[in-house]
């Protein structure tokens, strides 16, 4: 199976979520005893959101050292490439394992399949 979807070099089997494009921000004030409200354009910007990267690797050690590779990813500006196309520059934010386990058995995969690792990355698109 292809890797379809990737963050900078990280090539993941899935990556679930919704990412967020850059969009016109909108700021909304409303004054007490003032009817009606005042509606703000404050510029295009990126907004803050969660995807969920599985991938497998060789053994349950491959995914740790995956791990900490993504960890010292943090504050850096990545290509996130979105079910094969280019969805933009982002900026990861934090990134937090989920599952690093050992498999049984499996097929197919990236990296062989003898382990799993599941991770968290919040992350704010930038371009």
């Amino acid at each position: 199976m292809p890797a379809t979807s990737s963050i900078g070099s990280f090539s993941f089997i899935k990556l679930a979520g919704n990412p967020e494009a850059i969009k016109m921000a909108i700021e909304v004030v409303e004054r007490k005893g003032i009817d009606g409200f005042e509606a703000w354009n404050t510029g295009f910007r990126g907004r803050e959101f969660v995807l969920e990267s599985v991938v497998d690797q060789a053994t349950q050690t491959k995914a740790q050292e995956l791990m900490s590779l993504y960890t010292r990813s943090v504050g850096s500006t990545q290509r996130l490439n979105w079910e094969g196309s280019f969805f933009g520059n982002v900026l990861i934010l934090n990134v937090s394992q989920l599952q690093a386990q050992a498999l049984a058995s499996s097929t197919g995969g990236i990296a062989g399949g003898g382990a799993i690792l599941r991770a968290s990355w919040t992350l704010r698109t930038v371009s």
